[in-house]
């Protein structure tokens, strides 16, 4: 048989070897808008021929996506895939009207440069197994992602490609909306007992339940150096059985964030978590997301006591069924010096003027949590609730109390802040915009326009260099800071005046110790200057051959004086 019959026999079948016949024989000079049906798609068609990195296949007629349309052969499309030695990223959203799907698939196979892949949208009729190749001979492939109602047959086909075909580059894979159900993942879990090296598994929205969960707790289990640090298994019907299984795996990984939102998580599945974090000592959990479960105040309180010794950043509890007794029963945790909060998130949690009080009471002397979210219409938090916090940033009834306000959190309430009272977004600015130590200051002179001094008067004057440097220190940081308004300007207009008036009260309060202390400095100052001038007579003496005996010998003098003429 010769090589024109075998040429002829790959057209015919429209398979990789069709194209690389066309392109390679009468037909090498193929003109990309011959062979798409609009400019658009020629023009993507071009750049992948040249060096695209990134290519969208979808059905929205937006820049960079080709879409596919009457007259776009999917077979030319997989064949510069193929050929591309640039192309990176390929994501898949839907096959149009477009033929060939299976020439399409042999030229991804032939593709190592990809190394993000994206489907959403099922392969029409291929079975999934025939992507083995792809997998088998590409080394650079660290994300797939799939994105469409994958049924248990395909789920199986997954399953074998990644059983067999072992891709050690992957790190991340992501099932999202998938709804694989708990048979359909059961076998993706089985699959991956040999990705170790995952770093990220996301599985929103798959229904996996107390099956799903046996089966990815086991997987887990068996990982003897895990990599996992995400894993996320949003809106996946877990209940609190499910979750006391994938507990226990869980342990066995370097996570680093736990994604729980939309389940059926009540106390018991609060205990088995709290348990194993209690317990886990090498945690390196920093993020865990619980919206949306069944989190009452008991089992607030029991998770707040599993996460007190963790490194946990980010706590999400929004849409549970916390009151102000569940927030307060957190006032150890963050009082807690190994407390690491940054970000809570308690929105849609009618805690009201209650829950208002408590945490502003459990936050007082927390030096970690940053942000503080929720939404003040529907926690139910009115006046009573917003003192409470204003308080919190800013306690006026003294200098002290006001230094020992909380000069962290940056964010109360919405993101934006919109339902924020003014007066307490102008704390949380001073927060944000400056250090601690100086948010203390701007606190202070913005409550207590007469700085009281008495106080400081136990110390006598000693404390006075003190008191200078901090309204020095005042002054500078307001030059540096001048973001935050008209009442900082105020304030640094004002300040010479008051700097000068704590100076009176010092001298006021004390005239005898003022006065005292200036001869006292005087006394002083003579004392330094005789002891000066004995140290200039003894030289003198020296330079004169010696102190005579007699002290009153004048000659002994007119001859230390010609020798000193003579040197």
């Amino acid at each position: 048989m010769d090589v024109e019959t075998n040429r002829q026999r790959a057209m015919e079948r429209r398979d990789f070897g069709y194209y690389e016949a066309r392109n390679r024989g009468c037909y090498r000079d193929v003109k990309s808008k011959d062979i798409t049906s609009c400019k658009g798609n020629a023009s993507i068609l071009q750049r992948l021929r040249a060096s695209l990195q990134v290519l969208d296949i979808s059905d929205h007629h937006v820049y960079n996506h080709f879409v596919v349309g009457e007259g776009d052969d999917l077979g030319w499309l997989g064949y510069f895939i193929g050929k591309s030695k640039y192309l990176y990223d390929l994501r898949i959203t839907s096959w149009g009207e477009g033929e060939n799907i299976e020439a399409f698939i042999e030229g991804i196979n032939r593709n190592q440069s990809i190394n993000s892949l994206h489907i959403g949208t099922d392969l029409r009729g291929v079975s999934f197994r025939n992507l083995r190749p792809f997998f088998r001979n590409n080394n650079n492939l660290y994300q797939l992602e799939f994105n469409f109602e994958v049924g248990l047959e395909c789920a199986e086909s997954i399953a074998f490609v990644l059983d067999e075909n072992r891709c050690q580059s992957l790190e991340s894979l992501r099932f999202e909306d998938c709804n694989l159900g708990e048979d359909g993942f059961a076998v993706i879990a089985t699959a991956l007992r040999t990705y170790p090296e995952l770093e990220e598994l996301h599985l929103q929205h798959n229904n996996i339940g107390l099956m799903g969960c046996t089966a990815l707790a086991d997987t887990l289990r068996g990982w003897e150096a895990s990599n996992l640090k995400h894993l996320d298994l949003d809106g996946n019907g877990i209940d609190d059985q499910g979750l006391q299984t994938l507990a226990a795996g869980i342990t066995n990984t370097k996570l680093e964030e736990l994604h729980l939102q939309h389940n059926n998580i009540g106390l018991m599945g609060c205990t088995a978590l709290a348990d194993t974090l209690r317990g886990w000592e090498a945690s390196n959990l920093k993020h865990l997301d619980l919206d949306g479960n069944g989190i009452d105040d008991q089992g607030l309180q029991t998770l707040a006591a599993g996460i007190t010794n963790t490194k946990l950043e980010e706590l999400y509890l929004s849409d549970n069924l916390i009151t102000g007794a569940g927030l307060r029963s957190m006032s150890d945790y963050f009082q807690s010096e190994s407390c690491c909060l940054k970000t809570l998130n308690v929105l849609r949690n009618d805690f009201g003027d209650e829950g208002a009080v408590a945490l502003a009471d459990i936050l007082m002397g927390n030096k970690s949590l940053t942000s503080l979210h929720f939404i003040s219409h529907q926690s139910g938090i009115t006046n009573p609730g917003w003192a409470a916090f204003s308080k919190l940033l800013c306690d006026p009834s003294s200098i002290n109390s006001t230094y020992l306000s909380n000069h962290n959190i940056g964010t109360i309430g919405e993101h934006e802040m919109l339902g924020t009272p003014f007066n307490i977004r102008r704390y949380l600015d001073l927060n944000e915009l400056l250090d601690r130590r100086h948010a203390a200051i701007h606190k202070i002179l913005k409550s207590h326009p007469d700085l009281d001094m008495e106080p400081f008067f136990q110390w006598k004057l000693k404390l006075l260099p003190a008191v200078i440097n901090w309204f020095q220190s005042a002054r500078s940081r307001m030059v540096a800071n001048d973001l935050i308004g008209e009442s900082i300007q105020r304030q640094r207009q004002s300040l010479p005046s008051r700097e000068l008036s704590a100076l009176y009260k010092f001298v006021r309060g004390m005239p005898a110790l003022t006065v005292i202390s200036y001869w006292q400095q005087q006394v002083i100052n003579i004392h330094a200057r005789r002891r000066r001038l004995d140290v200039e007579e003894e030289t003198a003496w020296v330079r004169l051959g010696g102190r005579p005996r007699d002290e009153g010998n004048v000659e002994f003098i007119q001859i230390g004086a010609k020798r000193m003429r003579q040197e």
